[in-house]
């Protein structure tokens, strides 16, 4: 279900043109158009469209500013997966674009390819600083003083620098995390049984919003008792759609080291031995056994979402990303619905919010086919359009409007009328932002990223199918997921 308020659209909230100004210092020459590339993930539906008509409006600011023409060019390349290997492929044929989506561990290993520092990604912090077109430097572009590096969610913002090279190798676009969407019908008739005392919607959001995951697991398996008054429908009552999230969050929540840089600047996998090891093959034996109970399916053991199984009332709770909570709902007044953050495993006051951060984020890129002066011209403008697009209420537009429950990355856009104004829609989409904004407030994880730590969680995300559906040991198929891991680092 797509979101628009076609009264906040991009044309209409785009700052007042505030006279000519200049590019920085290192301007590059103004001579000729400058062609900007953009790769990107979106689909089919309404994202690319949106940052197209960006695109067209940071052209007409530019031009009108400062008499340069820009063209950026959005071009789709397919899941983050394709566009990575895509990216890789284009180090030597000379197609490399100048912007591209990416996730952290995508950017860990196009700069791990890198001869010398600098020879495929940009470090952007001299642009972040930059006197002339640094954040804050270009009004026009809605630049403001407001818009400072520190006005990011820092926890998204921090995701930049997580890498072995020090400096900052991508920038946030719009962001997302996991929640969990329950149905409220049939939980309140639960409670009967489990909280009296919890009558009203109210209460229930309250209570779901604050429960442990031990409390929570005890909770699924007594709806399993009370299955025919509660959901006689249901097939099970949780389903978690990524199985590599819901791993590596409970691995963290737990505090057991999952994995780091050394020294060395490669990566490691810190739960490889020891008792980092023990502790993660309690937490799969744990897994396993909610699996065998009926009281859990994922989409690796079932290779399907849980979208369908809970607006079909086949399951009580789903887990996913708040970027597709939309797909979740279920059709007319079928029935009730909210969503609340995913209950947590840790046992730490302070450690309690930790929850994996997902979302589109960006970097930028050389071209080896150009030269360094071209590049460094196509960067300089592929910058501004990044500041521009993730500029308050440019980006407030693109995730709110156009993303399907994805949140802006500023602290600023959370204040804005488009936000408040998008909040009334009051659907299991505007409710799933809630919670990151109110909820989660910015405690993500934030793991290292490095060569192999894209391959490391994708080893990781089977390892919960392997013992579930095909009966493997845990210590086995963990240990097969490290050693193929280690092969990629």
């Amino acid at each position: 279900m797509k979101h628009t308020i076609k009264k906040f659209g991009i044309l209409a909230i785009t700052p007042l043109l505030l006279g000519l100004v200049s590019c920085g210092g290192d301007n590059p020459s103004p001579s000729g158009p400058v062609e900007v590339h953009f790769w990107h993930t979106f689909g089919s539906g309404s994202v690319a469209p949106a940052v197209e008509l960006a695109a067209d409006k940071f052209a007409q600011l530019v031009k009108e500013n400062e008499g340069t023409e820009v063209k950026i060019t959005l071009e789709y390349q397919g899941d983050y997966k394709t566009t990575r290997e895509k990216i890789e492929k284009s180090f030597t044929a000379g197609t490399t674009p100048t912007i591209a989506v990416a996730y952290p561990d995508h950017v860990a290993n196009y700069l791990a390819k890198e001869e010398k520092a600098g020879q495929f990604v940009y470090n952007i912090a001299d642009y972040v600083s930059d006197s002339e077109i640094g954040f804050t430097k270009q009004a026009y572009l809605g630049d403001t003083s407001k818009q400072t590096a520190s006005d990011f969610i820092a926890s998204f913002y921090d995701e930049g620098k997580q890498y072995a090279n020090e400096g900052i190798y991508s920038l946030p676009l719009y962001k997302s995390s996991e929640v969990l969407c329950y149905n409220e019908d049939a939980l309140l008739r639960e409670m009967k049984f489990w909280r009296p005392e919890i009558v009203s919607g109210a209460a229930l959001k309250e209570y779901m919003t604050n429960i442990s995951w031990t409390d929570f697991v005890a909770l699924c398996k007594d709806t399993l008792t009370h299955k025919e008054e509660v959901l006689n429908t249901m097939d099970v009552p949780l389903y978690y759609d990524s199985d590599a999230n819901f791993l590596i969050s409970k691995i963290c929540q737990l505090e057991i080291p999952y994995a780091s840089i050394g020294s060395d600047g490669k990566g490691h996998i810190d739960f490889e031995t020891g008792a980092a090891r023990t502790k993660t093959e309690e937490l799969l034996t744990h897994i396993k056994g909610l699996y065998d109970d009926g009281v859990l399916r994922t989409k690796g053991t079932e290779n399907k979402y849980g979208s369908d199984f809970f607006k079909n009332g086949l399951c009580l709770f789903t887990v996913g990303s708040s970027g597709g909570t939309g797909y979740s709902m279920p059709d007319g007044d079928a029935f009730k619905y909210n969503v609340c953050r995913v209950p947590s495993s840790s046992t730490n006051p302070e450690n309690t919010n930790l929850y994996v951060s997902q979302g589109p984020t960006i970097t930028f890129l050389k071209n080896g086919s150009l030269t360094q002066a071209e590049n460094d011209r196509r960067m300089h403008y592929a910058w501004m359009f990044a500041k521009y697009i993730t500029s308050t209420n440019v980006n407030a537009d693109l995730a709110l409007n156009h993303s399907e429950g994805y949140i802006p990355v500023r602290k600023s856009a959370f204040s804005t009328d488009l936000y408040n104004e998008w909040l009334k829609e009051d659907d299991l989409v505007t409710k799933s932002a809630d919670v990151l904004v109110n909820d989660i407030a910015g405690n993500y994880l934030n793991t290292k990223v490095f060569k192999g730590s894209a391959e490391l969680r994708e080893q990781v995300s089977g390892v919960i199918a392997k013992i579930c559906k095909q009966s493997a040991p845990v210590s086995e198929a963990l240990g097969e997921a490290i050693n193929t891991a280690k092969t990629y680092m």
